[in-house]
């Protein structure tokens, strides 16, 4: 008779599944595989799932007011740049005036080294001080940032 008859031999099978859950019992290659791949979904695929499904808060600002910011923030910094280049010729014109006065005052120092040590200064050095003095005067009112620069 044919496996549809009822004079079939019945063949069972028997399945033995045995899971030992232990320390050093669960070592099989497929036990292995499983953990791991429960320990990548815990570790990298739940957080991915959970960050895209978390809806995505905006601060609510728009593009025109952060152009606007933008343009606020840019003509400050124009303002403070500008600023900056009056402080450059301002600081020029101090040091112009400085190389010029240490000129003059290492030019007096020799003068002082050449003249007698209990001695007055002689007629020539008197009047070329008073020449001295007004060119100095002119220049001081060229230099100077602010002053006229009339006579």
């Amino acid at each position: 008779m044919g496996p549809s008859g009822r004079g079939a031999a019945r063949r069972s099978i028997t399945l033995d599944f045995r899971l030992t859950v232990g320390p050093g019992r669960c070592n099989t290659p497929a036990l292995v595989r499983l953990r791991r791949l429960c320990a990548l979904l815990s570790v990298v695929a739940l957080p991915l799932l959970a960050w895209a499904l978390l809806p995505v808060v905006s601060t609510g600002a728009d593009s025109a007011s952060i152009q606007r910011r933008i343009a606020r923030d840019n003509a400050a910094i124009d303002t403070k740049k500008r600023h900056e280049g009056v402080l450059t010729t301002d600081i020029t014109a101090y040091n112009r005036r400085i190389d010029a006065l240490q000129g003059n005052i290492s030019k007096l120092q020799a003068r002082e080294d050449r003249q007698p040590a209990g001695g007055r200064p002689r007629a020539d050095e008197v009047e070329g001080r008073a020449v001295e003095a007004d060119h100095q005067e002119t220049r001081h009112r060229s230099l100077t940032p602010g002053c006229s620069r009339g006579p």
